[in-house]
């Protein structure tokens, strides 16, 4: 039996990071949407306070698991000969869970607040929420653009495909910034930009779980007994 090498270490991260994420955000049921009135958007805190937290806690973890997946990436990147490309895949990874998390602060945020606060104002912290994740497909857009063009250069063809397939809808992802429909922040568009983001994690998971050892890494593998 042998230790799993840095790259599979990161495509396991990967894994992870999507099974928490899904949990965490499927915790507390169906969202309001962004433009819902304040009074609807403030009992949804208030009825699912506990359930929003646990959410918050699971895609906090989810969003460490990510930074080690996005570092496993990199570094494959950079091995693969694309240096510049390998700094804007982490450049942009990090950029854009930063954006994440800031969200997720503000859920996490809202579930207290709402139990006495304002609902204009939990209102209004939730469509700040809707738009910093608007902003963070922006970031995932370049994530996958510098991966898929890496992978075009040096890495296998079918993942390059894969990130330019998720490329555009990322992209339209970061443009749902109407107030209502289809394109408003937090709703369909954002959504499918969201399965884009989770399916493109899982093909890169299965990218460095497929990667052979550098000698920095068989060097580092040891035999441990059975």
């Amino acid at each position: 039996m042998r230790a799993w090498s840095d790259a599979r270490l990161g495509a396991a991260a990967g894994v992870f990071f999507v099974v928490l994420t899904l949990i965490g955000d499927l915790v507390a049921g169906s969202p309001p949407s962004f433009d819902d009135p304040a009074s609807k958007i403030a009992a949804f805190y208030l009825h699912h306070h506990r359930s929003v937290l646990v959410g918050v806690i699971l895609t906090g973890i989810a969003a460490a698991l990510f930074v080690w997946f996005l570092s496993s990436l990199a570094l494959a990147v950079r091995e693969a000969g694309q240096a510049v490309l390998a700094v804007v895949v982490f450049g942009a990874g990090i950029a854009g869970v930063v954006l994440s998390i800031a969200a997720d602060a503000l859920t996490g945020a809202l579930a207290q607040v709402a139990r006495g606060g304002d609902p204009r104002f939990v209102r209004g912290a939730y469509q700040v929420a809707g738009f910093f994740v608007a902003k963070s497909y922006w970031l995932a857009a370049l994530l996958t653009l510098a991966a898929g063009l890496a992978a075009w250069r040096a890495l296998p063809r079918w993942y390059a495909w894969t990130s330019f397939v998720a490329l555009p809808l990322l992209g339209l992802g970061g443009v749902a910034v109407k107030e209502t429909g289809f394109f408003q922040p937090l709703g369909a568009m954002a959504l499918i930009a969201f399965l884009a983001l989770l399916i493109w994690v899982l093909a890169t998971s299965a990218l460095l779980w497929r990667l052979t050892p550098t000698a920095a890494d068989a060097s580092a593998v040891v035999a441990s007994p059975v």
